[in-house]
This record gives C-alpha cells, sequence and structure tokens, in this order.
C-alpha cells in the first residue's frame, strides 16, 4: 500500500506541474474559496466561490478542468462531477495583473439508497456489507423487498459485481462466448472480463453465465482483477495449511492463501476455507467489502 500511496503522490505532482505556471502561481489577489478535502458526487454540481481586491474593476476568468472525463466546469465557475476521481479546477484572471488559482475536487460515486430488506437484519453479520454494496451500486435486491444472502452466486453475476467496483468501464471488444446474448444484462461485463482475461470462460466458446460459483474460483477471478487494476501487496511467504487443503484445486491455491493472508476471505472455523463451496450473496457483498477497504476503488471516507 506504501508503494501505491506513493505512486498517487507522484502522479498529482505531475498533474500539478502540468499547468502553466501562471495558474499554480501562488497570489493574494484573486483566489479560490474551495472547502477543505472538498468532494462531490458524480451528477452533482457546486459553484466555486472566489475573492478579488476590493478595487478590482475587471474580474472576468477563464476557467479550466485538468481532466473533463472527471469534472466539469464552466465559465461561470460551476463544477459537475462526471466520474469517480480527481481533477484540478483552475481559473485564470483576465486582468493580467492578477495571479491564478486552482483548487482539487474529488468526485465521488453518488450514494444510492438502500431498500428495506425483509430478510436483512442490523444484527446479521453481513448487514453493513449488504448496505455498502446497495450505496455503491455494486449490488441490488433480489425481488420484492428481499436481499437472499443465501442464494447461490453465479458467474454473471459475479462478473457484474466486479465490473461495477471498477466503474463499468466501456469494453473495448465484445464478448464471443456462444451463450453470451448480447441483450442480457451482463453482456457488458463478461466482455469486459474476457478483453482483460478476467475469466476467459469454461471451454467450448462457453461462458456458462448461469453456472454457480466456487469459493476458490472466484478468488482466482479477485487475484486477476487486482493485478488488472495494477495493487501491490506484501504478505508472509509461509504457507497455511488449510483444514481441507486436500479440496484446494492447484490453480487456485496462491489467491486462497492470498486473500486469507489478507483477512479478505475468511474461513469457516477449524482451520477450513471451503474452496469447493459455492458463493453466497452475503459472502461475495462482504468479500468485496473488505477488498474495497484495502484497494480503496469507491465510497472511501464515507460512513461504510
Amino acid at each position: 500500500m506504501k508503494l501505491r500511496k506513493m505512486a498517487i503522490a507522484m502522479a498529482f505532482v505531475l498533474l500539478i506541474a502540468s499547468f502553466p505556471a501562471s495558474v499554480m502561481a501562488e497570489g493574494e489577489d484573486f483566489a479560490i474559496k474551495a472547502p477543505e478535502n472538498w468532494k462531490i458526487s458524480v451528477g452533482d454540481s457546486a459553484d466555486l466561490e472566489y475573492s478579488f481586491p476590493a478595487d478590482a474593476k475587471n474580474k472576468a476568468l477563464d476557467w479550466e478542468s485538468s481532466d473533463e472525463k472527471i469534472a466539469k466546469v464552466d465559465q461561470g465557475g460551476k463544477v459537475t462531477g462526471v466520474a469517480a476521481g480527481q481533477a484540478l479546477i483552475a481559473a485564470t484572471p483576465a486582468d493580467k495583473a492578477y495571479t491564478s488559482d486552482s483548487a482539487l475536487v474529488v468526485v465521488v460515486p453518488k450514494e444510492l439508497e438502500v431498500p428495506e430488506l425483509s430478510d436483512v437484519k442490523s444484527t446479521d453479520w453481513f448487514a453493513k456489507d449488504v448496505e455498502w454494496a446497495f450505496k455503491n451500486g455494486i449490488t441490488s435486491g433480489a425481488a420484492d423487498g428481499v436481499f437472499a444472502p443465501n442464494t447461490p452466486v453465479s458467474r454473471a453475476m459475479t462478473i457484474s459485481m466486479l465490473h461495477r467496483l471498477i466503474g463499468t468501464p466501456k469494453p473495448a471488444l465484445t464478448a464471443s462466448f456462444n451463450d453470451v446474448l448480447n441483450s442480457s444484462y451482463y453482456f457488458d461485463a463478461v466482455s469486459w472480463a474476457q478483453e482483460n482475461e478476467i475469466s476467459v470462460g469454461t471451454g467450448g466458446s462457453l461462458f456458462s453465465p448461469e453456472v454457480q460459483i466456487t469459493r476458490q474460483d472466484f478468488a482466482v477471478m479477485l487475484d486477476r482483477f487486482a493485478r488488472l487494476i495494477d495493487l501491490r501487496w506484501t504478505v508472509t511467504q509461509q504457507y497455511i495449511i488449510f483444514g481441507d487443503e486436500e479440496e484446494i484445486a492447484p490453480y487456485a491455491m496462491n489467491a486462497l492463501q492470498l486473500w486469507y493472508k489478507l483477512d479478505i476471505m475468511t474461513g469457516y472455523g477449524n482451520n477450513k476455507i471451503g474452496p469447493r463451496d459455492i458463493l453466497t450473496r452475503a459472502q461475495i457483498v462482504a468479500i468485496l467489502h473488505r477488498f474495497n477497504e484495502w484497494a480503496q476503488l469507491v465510497g472511501q471516507g464515507e460512513e461504510q
């Protein structure tokens, strides 16, 4: 995580350096008054306040954003969140006697409402995980006001949740599986997963979208996902021998070791990890919630 934070810090140094010197110059004459740790939600807008000296005659400004894919700004200083991320909003006075100023805006995903769910109680071990998943658009209810926490998770549902966790990027290619229709809700997600080798299917040009996924297969998908978004980690090299070690497929050993050591996938007691057990809806939102707290992808800085 230290390496990742350093990389982010260096990225911002380069971002700031990309602005003209006049934009980044410090001045006591003209100033933007942005809130500390300024955040807006995707789709929301906010007007930036600013000040000129009392004797200023020409108060015209030229506004610009460092990344309009993240945040846009009009020539009145109104900033609108476009997608999750960070951008610098700069204002340059038309009167060159005054220096320019800028403010950093963090755009966060729009928080969604959590519906009343008849099968999720506040005392359930997965209650906070379900709340997080709903607020961040990772999942929705099964139907009729229920979440169905013990319902098995399909391969299509799994890929869709991972796709949403990264912000549903538009794939460059389309899925080539014979059993994935372009009208299905998971078409873009599966296309993205195939393009990035998160899942290459089950053989014979099939993806098997409705097949239930095991805990070990999900661990492997999550490992590929973490590598795709360039996460870094350090864990002990000591191999943990699980109580059900003989049930673990060779291809899943490293992934299960990793997520268990990072406390992202937990065991069942008696030192068992349940590699061949079918993943449930409660389990997947809990795992993704822990993964997100570690990776810091969505919903950070808010009550989970």
